[in-house]
């Protein structure tokens, strides 16, 4: 066993082209998946509803891209926006100063539900409290 192996590595050594092939290719694959596999988010479609829509929409990190603002809608339209796939997070306002706006994420996708839901943790009026976010 032991000789066969020595008798392979001496034939790599002489055959430049496969001992180029065992360094170069995995060097290239590793830059071509590198900038292929880019799991790297910059703007989540999303729709706000609800009475405090506006004012939730201006208060949202720039990585929300509002697309839609809807005061006279409620949750139940913001979960339809989801289903037609019209958005990938639905933002519904809150009625009053003491509530919390809830945030709900299309599972169906990857990338931009789960960048969002893991961004949806600030509150939509911009203080510290939780917002929740449900999967449809």
């Amino acid at each position: 066993m032991r000789a066969m192996i020595l008798k392979e590595f001496r034939e790599l050594r002489r055959d430049p082209r496969t001992m180029a092939m065992l360094i170069v290719l995995p060097l290239l694959l590793l830059v071509i998946f590198g900038y292929a596999a880019n799991f790297y988010v910059s703007s989540v479609k999303t729709a706000v509803v609800g009475p405090t829509a506006t004012q939730v929409a201006q208060s949202l990190p720039g990585y929300f891209d509002v697309t839609d603002t809807y005061p006279d809608r409620t949750a139940a339209d913001a979960k339809d926006l989801l289903r037609e796939n019209e958005v990938d997070v639905a933002v519904v306002a809150p009625a009053g100063p003491g509530e919390q706006a809830t945030a709900f994420v299309d599972g169906r996708t990857c990338s931009p539900p789960s960048r969002a839901s893991g961004c949806s943790t600030s509150s939509a009026t911009g203080s510290t409290s939780r917002s929740s976010s449900t999967r449809i």
